[in-house]
């Protein structure tokens, strides 16, 4: 006579027990989304420094001129209106503090409320970013940004995953079954 094994189920108790875990994992996906900006950031910390390493720094002073109202002159026509130190563009990257969002941008930052003045001494505007990246009639294109992706993103992958473990962990420390 061969062995037989006997399942009865407690449909009430089995039913208790997948409440408790749909709420158990309600919590985890809660505390998961209040925590993703911090996980980003944390993540995006590679990219950053990478964009500003690989920054191409000029030799020279920068002068950006302005004729009457917010119309664009030639250079050297119009009054100064501001004036870019070498490193300004290096120093302009950075995770942006967008409120109104909980995504995380990289990005130079530009100086809006202020575009007139000395820029590259702890001020920062990536007024010119662009002419860089894509080149101009004058100048060739020095692009930096995505061979900067391209050499981060490995790095940035391992932080979230990190970020991610480590959440995982916590959230399994304080919700453990006693």
């Amino acid at each position: 006579m061969a062995n037989s094994i006997q399942l009865t189920l407690d449909a009430a108790d089995w039913q208790r027990q997948v409440s408790e875990a749909i709420k158990v994992l309600d919590k985890f996906a809660g505390g998961l989304e209040s925590e993703r900006k911090k996980m980003l950031e944390y993540a995006a910390i590679p990219l950053v420094t990478e964009l500003q390493r690989r920054a191409p720094v000029g030799s020279r002073i920068h002068v950006r001129y302005s004729k009457q109202g917010r119309e664009r002159s030639r250079k050297g026509e119009g009054r100064r209106a501001a004036t870019y130190h070498p490193g300004n563009t290096r120093g302009a990257f950075r995770i942006l503090d967008l409120r109104r969002t909980d995504d995380i941008y990289v990005g130079a930052k530009l100086a809006r409320s202020g575009t007139k003045g000395t820029f590259g001494k702890g001020r920062y505007d990536a007024y010119y970013l662009h002419m860089i990246e894509f080149g101009t009639v004058h100048k060739s294109a020095r692009p930096f940004v995505r061979p900067s992706w391209i050499s981060a993103a490995p790095h940035c992958i391992r932080r979230i995953n990190n970020a991610a473990r480590l959440y995982a962990e916590k959230f399994t420390r304080q919700h453990a079954v006693k």
